[in-house]
């Protein structure tokens, strides 16, 4: 082989080595990221403090060590201010916190800086974040040697001292699902709900049983309540608001052997529009504690803008949570069931009555059909929910008839006036009592108790 060829045999063998020892050679060793709060849990941090160069500052503290839900206390230049704080925002930063990882410390550049304190148990932990940001990062330091960078959006929760970064926008900031009892006022109206066992029921302006369904909606819709914004101040008199919303939860705390018991009240007033357009409105916001002969002021009162689509479709209608069914009680109290047919002018009711071995009518045991009807009947009006409840009659409406309703020792249960709209948002068959106008769809149900009532003849 000539010289040449020695050569090139060289280069070849050295170029295909090269590629094989880069992939063949083992890895260097990297440094695996040290935690910054390696020897912390912050999850279960107690409180959280934050001061500002220019010397505001706010504290964030758990409600209890078992709870999930936080206050914040800030000095507004006038007083201490007080408002829930915003649970997922707490929690979040918790976690972004407890996943910085230790930076290689640069030196220190002259800069203002916030302060940061965790306190957790007896522990509290302290750290410096710089105010400016290089790059879109700042230095965060629990010492000299103990640094991390952070990005912007952390850098911006920390040193903004601002408690809008912090609050709950809730109205309702604590849980009000498994409220007490519920008012809303508005234009000299009231309607008010207090909550018996698992149930329900109307208390102003008339007693009547509630619905559950609904008024777990109505809840619901107040908790969805949340402020745009927080606002200084407004010029409202706040005596005599548009609107006011109540709610109170009866709470019990057990303390050794004796229980202490207090009621949550939660109170969001309604004032004029907030802009222009009238897209928004001024409210008013704030929580107390009564345990008996004190009154204790919890947060608030606290001015905010709300949207008017929050809360335009709040009602005083009774009808809007009054129960879905127009018989009030139970089926199994009916013994007596008396029908009088509209069409029939100065004839004696048709009466059935319940005996051990089932419905008779004139002493005689009824008919398999009639037996099917009644219980058709009571079904319908007791269990089946009434597509709409109306707190005006439906206009057009023609009368078919009514059904009462006695127990077994005579004292009357209800009395229903039956009707029916062919026309209109309300057509179908309507069952009434008192104010109040249960909406039947027409269906082969509806359909065939109204008209085996209105076959009944008395002379039969």
């Amino acid at each position: 082989m000539s010289l040449k060829g020695v050569i090139a045999l060289i280069v070849l063998t050295i170029a295909l080595a090269i590629p094989t020892w880069i992939v063949t050679r083992s890895p260097r060793e990297v440094a695996a990221p040290t935690k910054l709060f390696a020897n912390s849990d912050l999850s279960r941090a107690d409180a959280i403090e934050l001061s500002h160069s220019s010397g505001r500052s706010m504290r964030i503290a758990r409600l209890d060590a078992a709870s999930d839900r936080w206050m914040l206390t800030w000095n507004d230049g006038r007083q201490d201010q007080r408002w829930p704080a915003s649970s997922p925002r707490v929690r979040g930063v918790l976690r972004l916190l407890s996943g910085l990882v230790t930076s290689t410390p640069s030196d220190r550049v002259p800069t203002k800086s916030s302060n940061l304190s965790i306190a957790i148990g007896a522990t509290k932990i302290t750290a410096t974040i710089d105010e400016s940001l290089v790059s879109g990062r700042a230095a965060f330091r629990l010492n000299d040697t103990s640094v991390s960078l952070i990005d912007t959006g952390l850098h911006s929760v920390l040193t903004t001292p601002d408690p809008a970064v912090w609050r709950d926008p809730a109205a309702f900031p604590s849980p009000i699902a498994e409220a007490s009892r519920l008012s809303i006022s508005t234009g000299g109206q009231e309607l008010s709900l207090a909550r018996v066992g698992r149930q329900w029921a109307i208390v102003k302006p008339v007693a009547e049983p509630a619905d559950r369904a609904m008024v777990d909606e109505l809840l619901k819709s107040l908790a969805s309540i949340q402020a745009q914004r927080f606002i200084p101040d407004a010029d409202v008199d706040w005596k005599t608001p548009t609107a006011s919303i109540r709610v109170e939860l009866d709470q019990r705390t057990p303390s050794g052997e004796e229980v202490t018991r207090s009621t949550l009240i939660q109170e969001l007033l309604i004032g004029g529009t907030a802009d222009v357009g009238g897209a928004t409105i001024l409210a008013r916001a704030n929580a107390s504690i009564d345990s008996g002969p004190a009154r204790t002021s919890l947060w608030g009162p606290a001015p905010l803008v709300l949207s008017r689509h929050a809360i335009e479709s709040l009602t005083t209608d009774p009808a809007s949570v009054i129960s879905r069914s127009p018989a009030p009680g139970a089926r199994a109290d009916v013994a007596r069931i008396s029908l009088s047919p509209a069409d029939v002018l100065g004839g004696k009711p048709v009466e059935f009555i319940r005996t051990l071995s089932g419905w008779t009518r004139d002493h005689t045991p009824a008919s398999p059909a009639d037996a099917k009807a009644i219980d058709d009947l009571l079904a319908l009006i007791f269990d089946t929910r009434a597509d709409k409840v109306r707190s005006k009659p439906t206009p057009g409406s023609a009368a078919l008839g009514s059904i009462s309703l006695f127990r077994d020792d005579a004292s009357p249960i209800a009395t229903l006036e039956l009707s029916q709209a062919t026309q209109g948002p309300d057509a179908g068959f309507i069952a009434s009592r008192d104010a109040f106008h249960w909406v039947f769809a027409p269906n082969a149900a509806s359909k065939g108790v109204f008209s085996w009532v209105m076959a009944q003849d008395p002379l039969q």
